[in-house]
């Protein structure tokens, strides 16, 4: 071989060692892409050895790697203008699927979820809760919803807002564990306001009305290996203030019987509660299914009066609620609560929807309150599956919620169990007066005038003069309440003592014509 033939072969060789060198080196990155994307590549599976095509593996992959590309060139594009690329997603969504239903149009992206509905855009994340519900609440058609949102692993913040006919709600809940995950604080306040339904002495009437109301929680958590025992305990403080602007007029009511005539002076005050309570709080497993919770204190509440007097009633407080797995992820649940209201709360809960009922009854005069309501976890239903805990126990789930996300976002989303389902506030009867004429010694045709202050009797005819007068059987000078005038006797009803038992008067008078009346009425103010 001479010196050209021999250089042109070693060129050869070493043109083609370059392209094997760098063949290798382009597989080599290939594979550390491929492994880098490795979670979001889902690459399809290999063909088996009678489909053998590692051109179809190639092009597979390169189609993976083109969409992860896009992917997230849509991401960086999202952070730079959001707005801009959720108009131009959704345009391009619709261009995509004209025809189709806007319903099921879905877009994945990152962590969250953006689906195109008919009516809205919806968003929905792991780090977040939106439950819708309806029914009927204090007499009237209500609504409500319920979010949460997790500010970092260990805080959530809750809003929820009721709209009813009769009664709305704003309140909002913040639970936090600490870093150690022992302790858990939980803090909620409420304004309710709403027009509730007050029986007063003239008759039932609404008025406005609103309260405030706030509740903290202190608890130690626990998580028993098996789920079994000690779950958290703890204690809780909460108070409420009543507010209304109390702007009804006095009312008179007289009625004409065939014995009497029957005054009723109703102020139609209400008085708003005041109220404070505490407690000891524990949840306990007793089986693999069954969870208990309790808590045990005092509540108290204190109603202002008309006349300057304070009604104060305290109480135990007493609550106990059970918690029953019936399905893999289906539970039932009870509440049990007595202190200034008694209260009952039976709920069913499943994946993404809850059914709920409460009754309260007040104490004391205190207004009910009933509600029914069906609520849909809106985000759960909107969210790509995630992974449950299937095939555990509730007792274990329920203790390892407190370590979990779930069950910040769970706890901020609902309404704390110490908060009032009503607004404390009372009828007060201090300033109703009745008033009782004996028709017996009056002269046919006699009349009865009356308002807020005064009542005018009518007797006889021309002047009258007083031949004596009683208070409760004792003969004693005309009161000053009373007043003689041609053919009336008046009465300042407002002025007259008032006492919780029956005051009676009795007056005798001779009008011009020397014929003799005798006015016997009774007062009866309540306390």
């Amino acid at each position: 071989m001479n010196w050209s033939e021999q250089k042109s072969a070693f060129i050869k060789n070493t043109n083609k060692s370059k392209s094997i060198s760098v063949l290798l080196v382009l597989c080599a990155l290939l594979q550390e892409h491929v492994s880098a994307h490795a979670e979001d590549l889902n690459l399809p599976d290999l063909p088996g050895k009678e489909q053998a095509s590692y051109d179809g593996v190639l092009r597979g992959v390169a189609t993976q790697l083109q969409q992860t590309a896009k992917r997230e060139a849509l991401q960086r594009e999202q952070r730079d203008n959001p707005s801009a690329f959720l108009d131009a997603q959704t345009t391009q969504l619709i261009a995509q699927h004209k025809g189709a239903p806007l319903s099921n149009v879905s877009l994945p992206i990152g962590s969250a979820n953006y689906s195109l509905g008919k009516d809205a855009l919806s968003v929905s994340t792991p780090d977040s809760r939106l439950r819708l519900g309806a029914g009927s609440a204090n007499g009237g058609v209500a609504s409500r919803l319920e979010y949460a949102g997790l500010i970092n692993e260990r805080f959530a913040v809750g809003l929820g807002a009721q709209l009813g006919k009769y009664q709305s709600e704003i309140l909002t809940r913040n639970i936090y564990v600490t870093e150690d995950k022992k302790l858990e604080i939980d803090v909620a306040l409420s304004y309710m306001k709403g027009k509730p339904k007050f029986d007063f002495d003239s008759g039932a009437e609404r008025l406005s009305a609103s309260q405030i109301a706030g509740v903290a929680s202190a608890r130690r958590l626990f998580a028993p290996e098996d789920g079994l025992g000690l779950h958290s305990l703890g204690a809780s403080v909460w108070g409420s203030q009543a507010r209304s602007p109390n702007n009804l007029a006095s009312k008179t009511v007289i009625e004409d019987t065939a014995a009497y005539f029957k005054m009723l002076i109703d102020p139609r005050r209400i008085s708003m509660g005041r109220m404070n309570g505490q407690s000891l709080d524990l949840q306990y497993a007793t089986s693999p299914s069954m969870v208990l919770n309790g808590s045990l204190g005092t509540e108290q509440v204190v109603y202002p009066m008309g006349d300057g007097t304070r009604e104060s009633h305290r109480r135990p407080y007493f609550a106990g609620g059970m918690k029953y797995e019936l399905a893999n992820n289906t539970v039932l649940d009870m509440r049990l609560a007595s202190g200034v209201a008694n209260s009952v709360t039976v709920g069913i809960t499943g994946e993404s929807t809850r059914l709920a009922l409460n009754v309260m009854r007040g104490r004391d005069g205190a207004p009910n309150n009933t509600s029914l309501m069906l609520y849909v976890d809106v985000l759960k239903l909107l969210a790509p599956p995630k992974k449950h805990l299937h095939g555990h126990a509730l007792a274990l789930k329920e203790s390892l919620h407190h370590h979990s996300h779930a069950a910040l976002l769970d706890k901020a989303s609902s309404r704390h169990l110490h908060l009032p389902h009503a607004i404390l506030a009372k009828v007060d009867h201090t300033g109703v007066q009745k008033i009782q004429i004996d028709k017996a010694g009056l002269p046919d045709g006699s009349k009865v005038v009356a308002d807020q202050r005064a009542l005018l009797i009518s007797v006889g005819s021309g002047a009258l003069t007083l031949a004596h007068f009683k208070h409760n059987g004792a003969a004693q000078a005309l009161m000053p309440q009373f007043g003689l005038s041609p053919a009336t006797v008046t009465v300042a009803v407002a002025d007259l003592p008032k006492s919780s038992a029956v005051d009676s008067y009795e007056l005798h008078v001779v009008d011009a014509l020397g014929a003799t009346y005798e006015v016997k009425l009774s007062s009866t103010a309540s306390r």
